[in-house]
């Protein structure tokens, strides 16, 4: 049986803070638990976590931060592409919304929002 692919768009930074990444490892940790293989797409800015994700165990893919949201949606493709698509796209980043999905729905089974306002 092929593992449920999972992956989690998140950015930190020190403007931003981390709590966004450091919630998406935890989640990660009870996915991969349950047999899921996770991978998370930071944007690559000052204080991404990117180091602390892989130390994890879980495959990251940075690509270039503060980016417009329909360049962010193309970069996310890209990277989604590389690694095959996902069974569910987890997103948790204040500045993307039903635009940037609706873009990547061809990427992925399901889409989830993680929406803490």
């Amino acid at each position: 049986m092929t593992a449920v692919r999972v992956a989690l768009r998140a950015d930190a930074g020190p403007v931003l803070g981390s709590g966004h990444v450091m919630r998406g490892l935890t989640l990660a940790a009870a996915l991969r638990a349950r047999g899921a293989a996770v991978r998370f797409i930071c944007g690559d800015g000052p204080g991404h976590l990117g180091d602390r994700i892989a130390a994890a165990g879980f495959g990251v893919d940075l690509i270039a931060a503060g980016l417009p949201e329909a360049a962010d949606a193309q970069a996310t493709q890209a990277a989604l592409q590389r690694t095959g698509g996902c069974n569910l796209l987890l997103v948790d980043h204040y500045g993307l919304g039903i635009a940037w999905e609706t873009r990547l729905r061809p990427l992925a089974r399901c889409i989830a929002a993680i929406d803490d306002l």
